[in-house]
This record gives structure tokens, sequence and C-alpha cells, in this order.
């Protein structure tokens, strides 16, 4: 989640130490020591939030939240201030800052806010992109989105990479974990993708008829058989999606076997070899590497498909793709059943997030559905949720587990201190060189040593 916030403060001190704290949680920092400057830091940059100073030189913060909403509606915009005064406080938010907390405020509860918030911009943004998405980038039964987690981050690079060969790809992850999602992306991005995709579900094809269905049959093959072309011969020149590979019988298996090694097609009944060109693709949520020693699977065939293997990692492992998906498949229903909700509260959200998801993507998306028919106001809450989901009763508003490293209870002012005693030490005592260490001077630093006693 992790974003870009600006930070305009005329102490370059506290500047200083709120611009480290943010940077240890991995945020990007964009920093000002005033208005003028914060205007030109922001030309032509997007951030994600702004904490302002009240009291600034020149323009004050409060006329700076008011040029950085011209710039971004929609730009969440928090005052921290030395000095709270109930009027400044009055006016910001008249203007639609989120929040206004004094620098004495437990930081804890500032990171909980920043965090908050920059969730929910995120969100937005989202959903915002996908609704700009032309429909034809989307593919059928739903949005294809599968997040920005690290784990999500290393798969689309190497479906951008094998996409560009003609190698066979096998895809492997738990049920519902978008399979055939990634399928349908490597066939999108390859030079055969005004060529036709033929997905196949491999266990959902009756026994009798699976050699038929695949191979295709001649006339007389069995009673009642016409000539008929295959799945696999309508693939020709394009991608052939064998879902659930492992449950193939061993017959089968071999018959695949000698249309990839010979790139030919015997129909059933038939002598003769039909030339093809196919790429394929399979997936199994199966270890098949487990299954050749089992003997359920043909070992050959096994590393003739497993040229090129991606893993999908199940969605517990990868919470930080739930909100992106949400926001898919909220803009998706709502065209699919003309609705108009925004998004989910915080507060629901967290609970998504917390929860274990057995049927990973595919139960999101039927939650997110289940949801979206519940729900008549704006945003998807707790109480339109399941009940497995509801009762972990999670709030993205509790603010008050402190952060790794961070003492309950500390405040801005408190971390200023814990950097300053730092660098003091690691300057051996020496004051001019823990100035240099703090980015400020010799000056400032005798001045915060003389406020803290």
């Amino acid at each position: 989640m992790p974003g870009t916030i600006l930070i305009v403060e005329d102490d370059p001190a506290a500047r200083f130490f709120l611009s480290a704290a943010l940077r240890d949680d991995g945020y990007e920092v964009v920093e000002a020591g005033s208005a003028e400057e914060a205007l030109e830091r922001m030309d032509g940059r997007s951030v994600d939030l702004a904490v302002l100073d009240v009291y600034l030189p020149g323009k004050t913060g409060i006329e700076l939240l008011t040029d950085l909403l011209a710039i971004d509606p929609d730009l969440p915009v928090i005052f921290l201030t030395g000095q709270p005064d109930v009027r400044d406080a009055v006016q910001a938010m008249k203007l639609r800052a989120c929040d206004f907390l004094p620098k004495c405020t437990d930081l804890n509860i500032i990171k909980g806010t920043i965090a908050h918030l920059v969730k929910n911009v995120q969100l937005q943004r989202e959903i915002e992109r996908l609704r700009a998405a032309p429909l034809s980038s989307r593919p059928a039964g739903g949005p294809f989105v599968m997040g920005k987690s690290p784990r999500t981050s290393r798969v689309l690079t190497m479906v951008d990479k094998v996409a560009r060969t003609s190698s066979t790809v096998l895809i492997t992850g738990e049920s519902g974990t978008g399979k055939e999602r990634i399928a349908q992306l490597i066939h999108a991005k390859s030079d055969r993708a005004n060529k036709p995709m033929v997905a196949i579900n491999c266990a959902a094809i009756p026994e009798n008829l699976v050699e038929s269905e695949l191979f295709g049959s001649g006339k007389g093959a069995f009673t009642g058989a016409v000539n008929r072309i295959g799945l696999i011969e309508q693939a020709d020149k394009g991608t052939l999606f064998l879902d659930e590979i492992g449950t193939l019988k061993p017959e089968v298996q071999a018959k695949l076997l000698r249309v990839l090694e010979n790139r030919t097609v015997r129909r059933l009944g038939e002598t003769e070899d039909h030339p093809i060109d196919i790429r394929l693709i399979a997936a199994s949520n199966v270890d098949l590497k487990q299954a050749t020693n089992d003997g359920s699977f043909r070992s050959d065939l096994f590393y003739r498909i497993s040229v090129f293997t991606i893993e999908l990692p199940p969605l517990r492992e990868r919470k930080g793709d739930i909100g992106p998906l949400v926001a898919a498949y909220i803009d998706y229903f709502n065209k699919e059943m003309v609705r108009f909700v925004e998004g989910v509260t915080p507060e629901a959200l967290a609970c998504l997030e917390a929860y274990s998801w057995p049927g990973n993507v595919r139960e999101l998306r039927n939650v997110v559905e289940r949801g979206i028919i519940l729900c008549d106001g704006p945003q998807i809450g707790i109480e339109h949720l399941p009940d497995e989901i509801a009762r972990l009763s999670c709030s993205v508003t509790d603010n008050t587990s402190p952060a790794p490293g961070l003492p309950l209870g500390q405040s801005l002012l408190d971390l200023e201190r814990r950097y300053i005693q730092e660098a003091i030490q690691r300057a051996n005592g020496d004051l001019t060189e823990a100035a240099k260490i703090l980015g400020i001077s010799e000056e400032e630093l005798r001045k915060r040593l003389n406020h803290s006693k």
C-alpha cells in the first residue's frame, strides 16, 4: 500500500523527523518548507496525501489547502500543528481537510490516520482507472486485475516475458486463484492475440467423450459419429488452454503428447494426420510432479508441458491485492447490474483483508457480487458481507496498535527527541557532527535540546 506523501513544514527539524518516520514505513516523501515550494514540487506530480502545518511563511497552510484541492479535488489533507486553534480547525474542516491534529498526538495515531487515508485514495483511483479502461481490454466474465503485491508483480513480469515466445506454459495454483485469467493474459499479449483461444476444463468433460471432444472424430468412428474437428483443431494458429490437465486418462495423455511432438492431430476413426499450429497453456491445482511419481501422470508429458511454469499464490498470501480486486469487481458489477456502488467501508475492507479466502479470487468475486446486490447505499459495509467474514469484526480505524519498533504513546515530539539522542550518540557527543547527521544547523539542534530539558 505505501504511496507518496507531501509534507509541508517550515521547521526543518520537524519536517525531517516526520519524513524519516514515514520513510521507515515505506512511503515516498516529498518535502517542502513553504506553500510556494510545495506547489513547485507538486507541478506535474501525483501524491496520495498531504500533511500540512497551519503556520507557514508566505501563504498559510489553510490557503495552501485551497490550492492543492484545486489541483486534485480528491487529495486527502491532514494538518499537524504545534499551536492548535479551534478556529483554524473549523476553517480547515470546512475546506474538506480530513483531520486536524496537534504535534503532540501519539505517532501511532498519526501513522494510522495516514495509512487509512492513503488506502482509501488508492482504492478510489483504482476504481477510476478501471472505469476508464476500454471494455475490449476486459476479458469476459469479469475484469482482469491481479493486484500490486510483490508476488503478483513477479507473476506479471513472467507473463510479459513468456507471452512473446511460443513456449508451452504450465500454470499451477489452488482452485480459484485465476489460472484461466493468466492464460488469457498470455494469449492477449502474444502474437496469436488475434487468433482463437480455446479453453477446455478437462475435468468437466465426461470420460467417454474426452477423446472425441479433444481430437475430433471421423464418420463411423463410433455409433452416430460424423466428421467433426475437435477442440484442439479449433485452436489452430491460436492458443489451446487445458485446465485441470491432471485429470486426463493415461491413454489421452499419450495422444496429447503425440500432438505436441508431431504438431499433428488424428481424429478418432481416421488414419490421416492433420497438421496444426497451437500454443499450449496447461493448468493444474494438483502437484503434477508428485502425480508423475505416483504414476497417475506421464513424466514425458509433464516435462513437455512444464517448459515454463508460473505458480499463482493463494489470495491469503497476497492480502495487498484484495483492495484492487474489490475495486475492479465493484466496477464490473456496477456495469453488469446498472448500480452505483462507490466502494467499501474501511471496516468492511479490513474484514475482507483479514479473511483467509479458501476459495481465493473466485470466492472474493462472489462476495463482492453479493455485496452489490444487498447494498442500498454508496458503500458495501460489514452488514453486506457473509457471516463468516463479518464476524471477524475487524476495524481499520483501530489505530492503537504500535508500529514496529515504536513504543505505544510516543508522539512526534518524542520521536524527535529519540532521533536527536541517537544522532548525538553516533557523533560521540559532537553537536556539530550530530547536526550534520540530522540535516539541521547546530544552532537549531541546541535550541531543540534546550526545549527538551
